[in-house]
């Protein structure tokens, strides 16, 4: 596994989303806290053992009993990527509850290969 730059974790810290990698038994375990978000708005992937996680979010109050001389919207987007090597990507999960995205993406168990017996002729 990868770890972040010190340009992610800046960008992390300065964003304010809190971002815990750790390893639990045989899985890593990815928690991010993404307040304010939708599930919807939320976007992961895993291929060739980068995990993407892309999230985007637009606050539009609508106010029709004015009459606007500028009115600005609220974008926010979030894209995080991160390197596993040994990940069984067809058993990841992923939950998004009370703003935190949680992330458990299992590894591949190693398969003891048993040596083979070669006959001669």
């Amino acid at each position: 596994m990868s770890y972040l730059t010190k340009n992610q974790t800046q960008a992390l810290a300065s964003y304010g989303k809190g971002l815990d990698i750790y390893k639990k038994d045989n899985t890593y375990v990815v928690e991010l806290n993404m307040p304010g978000f939708s599930k919807e708005e939320i976007s992961i992937d895993y291929k060739e053992g980068v995990l993407s996680i892309v999230a985007t979010h637009t606050k539009n109050e609508e106010v029709t009993q004015r009459e606007y001389f500028y009115r600005n919207r609220l974008t926010t987007n979030i894209s995080r990527s991160f390197r596993f090597n040994d990940i069984d990507e067809n058993a990841i999960e992923a939950d998004y509850t009370n703003g935190v995205l949680r992330l458990v993406l299992p590894m591949l168990v190693p398969i003891e290969k048993q040596p083979r017996r070669i006959e001669i002729k």
